[in-house]
C-alpha cells in the first residue's frame, strides 16, 4: 500500500486529530480548574474527571501514532546484532507481536464496553455513559493494530 494512500491518510488524520483535540481540551479544562480553584476559591467537580478521560483518549490514540513513527520502546538487541536482511524479519516479528497484543486488547476492550453499556453505568461527576470513555481502548488499540500491519507491509516492501 502506498504511503500516501487515502486509507493511510485517514488513519493518520484520525489518530492525530483525536490526540491533539484531547490535549488542547485538557489544557483548557485544567486551566479553568486552576482559575476556579485559586482565583475564585471554588473547585468544579467535573474538571478532574474530564481531564482524566481526555488523558486516556490522548494516550491511546498517541500509541497508534507512536506505532506509525516507530517510536515505541523496544528491545533492540536482536536488530543490533543482525544483518540488514535479518533486521527486516525482526521488525516484522515485532509488528506481529504488537498486532497480537492489539487484537487481545481490542477484544477485551469491546467486552468491557458491552458490559458497561448493558449495565447503564454513568461516570461519577459528569453523569456521562461510561461506555463512551471505555471506547478509547478498542479504538486506540484497533488503530495501533492497523498501524502495526502497515509497518510490517512497509518493511517487507522496502527490501523487495
Amino acid at each position: 500500500m502506498k504511503p500516501d494512500s487515502p486509507f493511510r491518510k485517514a488513519i493518520n488524520a484520525i489518530e492525530v486529530w483525536v490526540s491533539v483535540f484531547a490535549m488542547l481540551l485538557l489544557i483548557l479544562v485544567v486551566s479553568i480548574q486552576v482559575f476556579c480553584r485559586y482565583v475564585l476559591q471554588d473547585s468544579l467537580a467535573w474538571t478532574e474527571e474530564l481531564a482524566r478521560y481526555l488523558v486516556i483518549w490522548s494516550v491511546l490514540f498517541g500509541c497508534s501514532f507512536a506505532m506509525r513513527t516507530d517510536s515505541h520502546l523496544e528491545l533492540s538487541i536482536l536488530s543490533n546484532f543482525s544483518g540488514p536482511r535479518m533486521k527486516k524479519y525482526v521488525k516484522c516479528f515485532s509488528c506481529i507481536v504488537c498486532l497480537a497484543f492489539s487484537i487481545i486488547m481490542v477484544y477485551a476492550g469491546m467486552e468491557s464496553v458491552i458490559n458497561i453499556h448493558w449495565s447503564e453505568q454513568l461516570t461519577p461527576a459528569m453523569q456521562l455513559p461510561a461506555w463512551i470513555i471505555w471506547m478509547a481502548m478498542p479504538a486506540g488499540f484497533g488503530l495501533m493494530g492497523i498501524q502495526a500491519i502497515l509497518r510490517c507491509v512497509d518493511e517487507i516492501a522496502k527490501n523487495v
